[in-house]
């Protein structure tokens, strides 16, 4: 069995070489390839087809005498109506290696419309049509069974490429081994997303479920594992590095749950964004499971008539806006309508998502600097330069057990960075200043 081993990695070598070629060649010889391959597929279909036609023929010599000179003319046509057909549903604008169900049904409805009028013609110059052939000139299975045949060469070929990519970036080396808490529509998504774009780094172990009644199923080529209750071994059972929770609907209880069992087990925790971001985006940005999923305040209700007064045509500032706490204080007063909203933050990727987000809900009256709050000249630009009156000042250390290992960079950050802007502050006349974080308490009680 060696030996067909070793001619099965030479062919799947030379077709990889084949494919980077294509890659790099001009978009319009790759979509000519392709429309003489479908041609090849269309004629190849219907030749078989008709072979097989005839040869169950007790007159098979004279029935091959009698199609074959307008079969030829024929299968050109119809190649040539495949592909014209397949041009206009958009199928050469595709991407191969991103192969679905969209680009089957538009094989499909051109394969349909094909079949139909080329059915269409055979029978009309038949005997039973208009009479001008007798016998028809072609077998009327060839373009009806010719038509099926060619649609299951035509998805085939086109699904390839996706099936070879996927499979090729699975042979890779070390990964990071995820596995994803949640079988909803997030977690499905997720999990496509990551073996179309992020296969090479991460590799999808497996799902773990909120029901039992699911463990042992598929989704997206990976198993469902076990259920919540099983994570801890799951864990170590798989190698598993990383776990994602991509459930919207879970309660603090059951964030808790997974993050205790996991940090026991030495996998990280990440937790995916609401999945309508990820569908306007195209994109998922993971983000860490931060210590507001697990405290369990309960909500509070917010008089949103009060704050919209408070706020409404004001001149606001928010420092560390892309945290957090930040970015969610930005988003909560872009909807009271500011006449100015002011977003200081040293992370610029940060800032660049809020923004983004922001201007996709239709908020255009921010502007976005990038900097430390610690740095009084950049403090006091942006003090004068746009004069806030309200200041929510929300850039400072809140993960109070781990500061205080890093006792000087919290202070030179929550002590020294908040009296930079409150002097600030005060020299350039805000009537209102807010601290948030900046009053943690040693072992806090929440």
């Amino acid at each position: 069995m060696w030996f067909m081993r070793r001619a099965g990695e030479r062919l799947l070598g030379a077709v990889d070489r084949l494919q980077r070629a294509f890659h790099g060649s001009p978009p319009a010889f790759r979509r000519g390839a392709a429309m003489l391959v479908d041609a090849f597929i269309v004629i190849e279909s219907f030749a078989v087809v008709l072979i097989v036609r005839v040869s169950g023929d007790p007159q098979s010599s004279q029935s091959q005498e009698q199609f074959w000179p307008f079969f030829w003319p024929f299968a050109v046509f119809s190649a040539l109506a495949f592909v014209l057909l397949l041009n206009e549903s958009g199928v050469y604008r595709s991407i191969l290696r991103y192969t679905g169900i969209y680009q089957g049904v538009q094989v499909l409805s051109a394969t349909a419309i094909a079949a139909g009028g080329l059915f269409l013609a055979v029978f009309c110059v038949g005997p039973y049509g208009f009479g001008i052939m007798d016998p028809n000139p072609v077998p009327l299975s060839v373009p009806l069974v010719g038509s099926v045949l060619a649609y299951v060469q035509l998805v085939a070929v086109r699904l390839y490429p996706r099936v070879f990519y996927e499979l090729s970036l699975r042979e890779v080396g070390r990964r990071t081994r995820v596995a994803i808490v949640g079988t909803g529509e997030p977690g499905v998504a997720l999990a496509g997303h990551i073996w179309r774009t992020a296969a090479t780094e991460t590799q999808v172990v497996g799902f773990v479920s909120e029901s039992r009644a699911q463990v042992g199923r598929q989704i997206e080529g990976a198993l469902v594992l076990g259920t919540v209750d099983d994570l801890e071994g799951l864990i170590s059972q798989h190698g598993i590095d990383q776990v994602i929770i991509a459930m919207p609907q879970a309660g603090r209880e059951e964030m808790d749950l997974i993050w205790r069992t996991s940090t026991r087990a030495s996998a990280t925790v990440k937790v995916m964004p609401d999945l309508g971001e990820f569908l306007s985006e195209g994109t998922i940005r993971l983000r860490e499971l931060q210590i507001e999923d697990l405290l369990g305040r309960e909500p509070v209700d917010i008089d949103l008539d009060a704050l919209s007064g408070y706020i409404n045509g004001k001149r606001v500032l928010v420092t560390g806006a892309a945290g957090s706490i930040g970015s969610e204080l930005s988003r909560q007063i872009s909807r009271l309508g500011p006449a100015k909203l002011v977003l200081l933050d040293r992370d610029e990727s940060g800032l660049y998502y809020l923004n983004t987000e922001l201007r996709r809900e239709d908020f255009f009256d921010a502007e976005v600097f990038v900097g430390d709050v610690t740095h009084p000249e950049r403090v006091s630009f942006i003090f004068e330069r746009f004069r806030p009156q309200l200041v929510f000042h929300a850039a400072a250390y809140k993960h109070v057990p781990m500061m205080e290992l890093q006792a000087t960079e919290c202070i030179t950050n929550n002590v020294f960075g908040t009296l930079n802007v409150a002097r600030a502050a005060g020299a350039y006349g805000a009537s209102k200043f807010v601290n948030v974080s900046t009053d943690k308490a040693v072992h806090p009680v929440n």
